[in-house]
Parts: structure tokens; sequence; C-alpha cells
């Protein structure tokens, strides 16, 4: 798998936790990859289920690596740290990738050497992979494909198994930071952008698997604590006074709109309506203020 050394090594780090129905499937389409020369490392994080015996079904080239439970971004900067590839991209356990997504990266990569990070659009699927809609980012360099800085800083929209990245920037920012539950992706993405600019293919070439629960079911206090640990992180690391202060308040409107939505959802409307004011006073120029002041009266 890796006798194509005119191209560079990409290494395709997949964390799996208790996932044998996933598995098998979420290699294959990285295994389909009409790009030649990659290594795969699954990072078991302790699995007590049939995974490893799933796994063992595939092919012997595939690199098998299991470990104490520890969490996701213990286990991928575990992959990290094995890999030895140029090129890093991220599958999750339940995504599956487009034959093209990685030919299509390295050479958004090759052809600009300014890219510390790229991404691309995706499909969110239902729980069977079944199409709900394509999700893109309306970049103002849509023709460039350049995603903005302060577009990261003030909101998440990157999707993980989107991402590919060069190993020497990793090795220059540092890994996933293990000890941030939400948001830890996010966290990253900021620092790897800090050294160069942000690729983006509009091109769909990831399927994203929504699982019944949504964005509630990964959400509690400890991290919404986490997530908020990340934004006031990211103003600290901004450059302009702009950043700072008007991205920075955008950011904490989203922040606060969603823990607004997470206090209705478990039954404390009071709170979910005081989060919600909240989210309306940081940053009133947005059109979620309208939903906002409907749902206050209502």
């Amino acid at each position: 798998m890796n006798s194509h050394n005119k191209q560079p090594l990409v290494s395709i780090i997949i964390p799996t936790y208790n996932s044998e129905r996933f598995i098998a499937n979420s290699v294959v389409s990285a295994l389909n990859q009409t790009y030649p020369n990659i290594e795969i490392l699954i990072i078991d994080d302790g699995s007590t289920d049939k995974t490893e015996t799933v796994i063992q079904k595939l092919p012997d080239s595939i690199r098998y690596i299991k470990q104490v439970n520890s969490g996701p971004s213990s286990a991928r900067n575990h992959g990290i740290m094995q890999s030895n590839g140029e090129y890093i991209a991220f599958l999750d356990v339940d995504d599956e990738w487009m034959p093209s997504k990685i030919d299509k990266q390295v050479s958004l990569f090759e052809s600009n050497q300014n890219l510390s990070i790229t991404a691309t659009s995706y499909i969110r699927c239902d729980a069977d992979l079944l199409p709900i809609e394509t999700t893109a980012l309306n970049i103002p360099s849509k023709e460039k494909g350049i995603i903005p800085f302060r577009m990261l800083l003030e909101k998440n929209q990157l999707l993980t198994s989107s991402i590919m990245t060069k190993k020497n920037i990793l090795d220059r920012c540092g890994f996933f930071d293990e000890e941030i539950q939400f948001g830890e992706d996010w966290d990253l993405w900021v620092r790897i952008a800090q050294l160069g600019e942000i690729g983006y293919i509009h091109t769909p070439l990831c399927k994203y698997r929504v699982h019944g629960a949504g964005l509630t079911g990964k959400l509690d206090d400890k991290n919404m604590q986490d997530w908020l640990k990340v934004i006031k992180k990211n103003r600290l690391r901004s450059n302009s006074w702009y950043d700072r202060h008007v991205t920075y308040r955008k950011s904490y409107s989203w922040y606060l709109h969603n823990y607004a939505y997470l206090e209705r959802v478990r039954g404390q409307k009071a709170e979910g309506k005081k989060k919600a004011l909240k989210s309306m006073i940081t940053w009133p120029f947005t059109t979620r203020v309208l939903r906002i002041v409907k749902g206050l009266f209502i």
C-alpha cells in the first residue's frame, strides 16, 4: 500500500470505541480511495464489544493499535504519534469517505504551499447513512477556496472526518488537548490555522452520520464548560481588536444560544430564557434574535 514513493504518504487515523456496527464500512471507504499511497491506523480505545473481531477480518495492511480507554482525543493523538505520513487525515468510525477525497486534498495541498489544513463539504446522513442534506460553507473567497481565519474563530464549521493536515504542522502546534472533551477539534483547527491558510473543497467528499440525539446528546454542563474554555482560548489567540471583541461576542452569543436550547430540552425553561436573552444582548445583530424574541414570549 505504500509502494507509490513519488506521492506523499497519507496516514488515515480512525479512532474507535465499541463500533462493531460501523467500523468495517468506514475502513472500506478509506481502502477504496483513488489515492494509492496511504496507511490506515485504527486506534481502538478499549472496546468491549466485537470491534476487534471485525477488524481481524480486514486486510493485514491495516495497523491496529489497542489502548486503555482514554477518550477519542487520546486515541487520535496515539495515532498521530504512530503515523509515518507527511499528511494526516482523520476519519470518525461512523462516517465514510467518497473515493476521491484524499486525492483531491493532496492535490490542493501540493498546489498551494501556504495551506496548513484542508476541509471539504459533506453530506449529512441518517443513522443508516441515507442522505439528509449537503452541508457546504458559504465563504467569501469561494473562487480561491480559502476559509477566512476569522470565520473559524467565530464558530467551528469543519467536520473532523473532512480534515487533512500536515504532520510537521501538528509537531509545531501540538495535538488534540486531552483535557477538553467537547470542542477539542475546534481548538486544534484554530491552532493549525494560525500557521497557514485553511483550504476548502466545496465538493462533498464525506458522509457524516447524524445519530438520533443530535447536538443535545453530546452536551451536558461539563461539555458546555469545555466549549466556553475554547472560546476564551480563541480570544487570547486573536491578533486584532475586532476579533478580540466583535468575533468573540459573536462566538459567545452562539454558545449561549445553544446552551439556551439545551436548557429548554431538559425542562429548565426559565434558565433557557435567561440564556437566550443573554445571547441576544451579547450579539443582537443576527437573524437569531427574531427566533429568540419569539421564544421568550411563547
